[in-house]
């Protein structure tokens, strides 16, 4: 939590090095800015989130969508369970993040932008979440107090959970006071203030539904969904996605979709880093074709690109190559079978070869219906006004709408009598939902489909062929900057197999 103040005196150093006079000399540098202003720093702390793209990668492996090839070696940390307190830190870019948010909520209304601190408040909400569905227990009422509190206490997840709730609804109200009807600095609704209100919602009811299995909660959760509705604005509408762009530019370095860069190609159409590094994994493979739905795996997976497409396919040519092309790797197998060349990329609704400006994906409609879906199986009585069935039917709909896969697929996948296609023929509902929420996370957010397949447990993932254990890891240790600058405060003898996150059943 000490972070931010040893930034600060790193560019303080910077700053002062660089002067050629001196420090003592009292000239402004434009290069070296002593203030900012809420619409700056909030779009720079957009920006900052969509691109932090490591907890997703990490919840594509052990959720189930992602495994490697085994053209590469490294990766033995997500592969064999071995996880130290300095694997994954995430914990650093997501404080980091949660203070420039916590600058616009602080900031906005004094800078004339009042609209921007609600928004702030929504995204701040949605990080904390990331957080404790990450470590559990959490600096919270103590923490972003800067030099005033060094060493934060711990507050319990679940009380946070209940003040996310909360703040939500503070945030809905702060936008819906605001008066400005656009914002450029704005990079995801363009200060469309409905948007955000049913976005809001969305991220309330993700909350809400995170914690449907756990015992005792039933009416806390109903109370808050009949609440949503009330509300009025309802979630996110059929066929609006929350997407994001700072205005990504092809072909200049640093300036394109960091999705496609990081997985994909660079600014100059080499493949980066992990292009052949990443693939698909067998049983996201196998549940494609298990429920016949090879349309959408056309669009979530690529062939394996041993042939004549070389690895470059677009939308348009998705579903003009053979089923059995598509092949995925169990995560942490080894040997020739799954050399990158023999086995399917990410597909082309995300990385389509020299789409470098496609819009980074944050949340879409998809997972809305799937949450109301789940809700109205759960609890009939809630006043959400269409049936469970009605709502899955929808959500595999925007799944496909959403991959570039013609909606008449769907149609045919919902009437095909198929076991977890089918809402009708499935002889599980809430696992029917949770299989195809599941599905339509792949290659968008991976962190939500680990924390909902330790929740539901289906589909049942499979332990990685290098695991050193019996089980899968179910949350992070905290990592060792936290343990060093925290050390009264920061939780002991948590195991990432036993240690539970609170909504974990």
């Amino acid at each position: 939590m000490k972070l931010k103040i040893g930034i600060l005196l790193i560019m303080m150093g910077v700053a002062f090095g660089s002067c050629k006079k001196g420090w003592l000399d009292v000239n402004n540098n434009p290069n070296s800015p002593t203030a900012t202003t809420s619409d700056l720093v909030f779009t720079n702390a957009l920006n900052t989130t969509i691109g932090t793209l490591g907890a997703n990668q990490l919840g594509g492996f052990w959720g189930g969508h992602w495994s490697q090839s085994t053209s590469f070696i490294g990766g033995q940390a997500q592969m064999t369970y071995v996880v130290t307190n300095t694997d994954f830190n995430f914990w650093t870019g997501y404080y980091n993040n949660l203070y420039d948010y916590e600058f616009v909520i602080n900031n906005g209304k004094t800078d004339g932008r009042p609209n921007l601190a609600g928004f702030a408040r929504v995204m701040k909400c949605m990080v904390y979440q990331n957080l404790i569905d990450l470590y559990g227990n959490i600096p919270y009422s103590d923490a972003l107090k800067g030099t005033t509190v060094l060493q934060p206490k711990y507050d319990d997840a679940k009380t946070v959970y209940e003040d996310l709730i909360k703040q939500l609804d503070a945030a809905i109200a702060e936008i819906k006071a605001a008066t400005a009807a656009s914002d450029p600095a704005d990079i995801v609704f363009a200060g469309n203030k409905q948007q955000w209100v049913r976005f809001a919602n969305t991220l309330k009811m993700r909350i809400l539904m995170r914690q449907s299995a756990m015992a005792g909660r039933d009416a806390y959760i109903t109370a808050e969904i009949n609440k949503i509705v009330a509300e009025g604005s309802g979630l996110l509408a059929l066929g609006e996605d929350v997407t994001a762009s700072p205005g990504y530019q092809s072909g200049v370095v640093g300036k394109i979709n960091p999705f496609y860069a990081t997985y994909g190609f660079d600014a100059n159409n080499a493949p980066a880093g992990s292009n052949k590094f990443i693939r698909m994994s067998k049983l996201l493979v196998d549940n494609f074709k298990a429920t016949n739905d090879t349309f959408r795996m056309k669009h979530v997976c690529s062939p394996r690109p041993d042939a004549s497409n070389g690895g470059i396919v677009t939308q348009a040519t998705a579903e003009t190559f053979a089923a059995s092309r598509y092949v995925g790797v169990p995560l942490g197998a080894q040997g020739t079978a799954y050399l990158e060349a023999v086995c399917s990329p990410i597909g082309p609704f995300q990385i389509e070869a020299y789409n470098q400006i496609k819009r980074q994906i944050i949340m879409t409609s998809s997972e809305a219906q799937f949450l109301m879906a789940e809700a109205k199986q759960r609890w009939p009585s809630v006043t959400l006004p269409l049936s469970a069935e009605d709502y899955y039917k929808n959500g595999v709909r925007e799944s496909f709408r959403l991959t570039g896969t013609a909606v008449s697929n769907a149609t045919t996948l919902l009437s095909s009598g198929i076991n977890n296609a089918d809402f009708a023929a499935s002889t599980n509902k809430l696992n029917a939902i949770a299989l195809q929420k599941w599905i339509s996370l792949a290659n968008i957010n991976g962190l939500e489909a680990w924390s909902e397949n330790r929740k539901s447990g289906f589909p049942v993932v499979p332990l990685s062929a290098q695991a050193s254990t019996t089980s899968q890891p179910i949350r992070l240790p905290y990592p060792l900057v936290e343990e060093s600058s925290n050390t009264p405060n920061v939780p002991k003898g948590i195991n990432i197999f036993t240690s539970k996150i609170f909504w974990d059943n």
